[in-house]
């Protein structure tokens, strides 16, 4: 009785805030056209490791979801570094936030919680330590139990 939506690299268009409409050349608008009913979630992974490619507003009113899992890390991907704020503070604004980058110190200091190890030097990180490509190092676990509960958290290697 659950659902989880992993739309992958599905686009809302160029690079614009959520607020902006889906272009009806890409994915986002198509399902919207055709079938948004069915893309009523209770997770999503947000698209495009949370760029503002995806996540348009029109998209994730349809999806309705409360949890959101994103997978990004410290290091940019083709230049750019992800997520965008603009995507976050919408998913924020809407329900809960998992990002796989959460012990990144950029994250720790606008959270304000203590410093700890870098993602990018994290024995857990995904990838080698300090190889300058793109990996996080936290990992979300979502669970469900028999009776729908959902429960989400992380688990670090390192911890």
């Amino acid at each position: 009785g659950r659902r989880i939506l992993f739309p992958g690299d599905a686009q809302g268009g160029d690079r614009k805030p959520p607020s902006t409409p889906p272009n009806p050349r890409y994915i986002e608008a198509k399902l919207l056209a055709c079938c948004s009913a069915a893309l009523r979630a209770d997770v999503l992974v947000a698209g495009h490791h949370g760029s503002m490619t995806s996540s348009r507003t029109a998209f994730l009113d349809a999806i309705g979801a409360k949890q959101f899992i994103v997978s990004t890390g410290p290091m940019p991907y083709s230049g750019t570094q992800l997520p965008d704020p603009v995507v976050m503070d919408e998913l924020a604004s809407r329900g809960t936030v998992w990002r796989t980058d959460a012990t990144d110190k950029r994250i720790l200091a606008l959270t304000g919680a203590p410093p700890g190890n870098a993602c990018e030097i994290n024995p857990a990180k995904i990838g080698p330590d300090n190889d300058g490509k793109p990996g996080g190092c936290d990992n979300v676990v979502l669970g469900i139990d028999s009776s729908g509960v959902i429960a989400v958290g992380y688990y670090r290697a390192a911890d």
